[in-house]
């Protein structure tokens, strides 16, 4: 019989932000293709494509992607290539503390830069050719998931570093 451990109440708040984060991604993901799905008929059968639908898209697409990042870290989704499987546990768990946190430098850098390009077109108000779609709500998108991303990084590899096996998020 296994003995089920508790999440610490700030872990079990983390994953639940997280799941509707990619909930919420999936709602962009369907709106995206139904968007994509009239535009096509409009544009083939009616000969009046959507206006601007393909800078509504690009901007969608952003969401979709970082939206679902820190769930499908954090339940172990990202794909993962095992080299050195059968190699001493010790180097394994070496491997994962430093992919971890390599990963999460990494992740870091990114949502920082993403922070730096959100107050800068806060400011400067750039936006989508077509359609006047500020950039600054989406790269403030960014720096929130990649953060996220990060602090799941950061979690594995402390897990790894304290010896506890990975803490997968359940579905």
């Amino acid at each position: 019989m296994t003995m089920k451990t508790e999440k610490p109440r700030a872990v079990e708040q983390f994953d639940r932000a997280v799941r509707l984060l990619a909930l919420a991604g999936g709602i962009v993901l369907i709106l995206m293709v139904a968007l994509t799905v009239v535009d096509v008929f409009m544009r083939k059968f009616l000969n009046a494509p959507i206006f601007g639908a393909q800078d509504l898209s690009m901007m969608l697409l952003i969401l979709v992607v970082f939206f679902g990042m820190a769930y499908c870290a954090r339940i172990g989704g990202h794909v993962a290539v095992d080299l050195i499987s059968n190699a001493n546990p010790k180097l394994l768990r070496v491997t994962d503390i430093t992919v971890n946190l390599l990963g999460a430098f990494v992740i870091g850098a990114l949502c920082w830069r993403a922070a730096i390009e959100t107050y800068r077109d806060f400011v400067g108000v750039r936006a989508t050719n077509m359609l006047p779609i500020p950039y600054w709500p989406f790269e403030a998108a960014i720096t929130l998931c990649s953060g996220l991303f990060a602090l799941v990084l950061l979690y594995n590899a402390y897990r790894a570093i304290s010896g506890q096996p990975p803490d997968k998020a359940s579905h």
